[in-house]
């Protein structure tokens, strides 16, 4: 039987992953991936919430979040700038084009998710 705390153990580590993936990858979001980890395994194991917590790269998307403080332009611009590269490339390599249109749409919905994060400066 399955219990709760081996659900938690999964979602959390599958998005922890994502989230992992998503620094590299644009097109997934590390911030909402890692909040969610965080989120069951502060139901489920302390140890590993603290562990992620001391991440010190994790821990920047984290305190943004938490603290509502924003992102700087430069980090929105990267963003940006790498999640519509890599999109291209995908355009090129996919030759079907309901799966272009579906990646140009995703990339618009996501450049507007990040446009519309509160900006910082510094």
């Amino acid at each position: 039987m399955i219990t709760k705390k081996a659900v938690l153990y999964f979602v959390g580590f599958l998005t922890l992953g994502l989230g992992f993936i998503g620094v590299f990858l644009p097109i997934l979001p590390t911030t909402p991936f890692l909040i969610i980890s965080l989120t069951c395994f502060a139901s489920c194991n302390e140890k590993m919430y603290n562990k992620i917590l001391k991440i010190k790269y994790f821990n920047e998307f984290i305190e943004n979040y938490r603290n509502n403080s924003g992102v700087t332009v430069k980090t929105k611009i990267r963003a940006i700038s790498t999640l519509w590269l890599g999109m291209l490339i995908a355009c090129f390599i996919v030759d079907k084009i309901i799966v272009v249109c579906i990646l140009i749409l995703i990339g618009i919905g996501v450049t507007i998710h990040i446009y519309s994060l509160k900006t910082r400066m510094g």
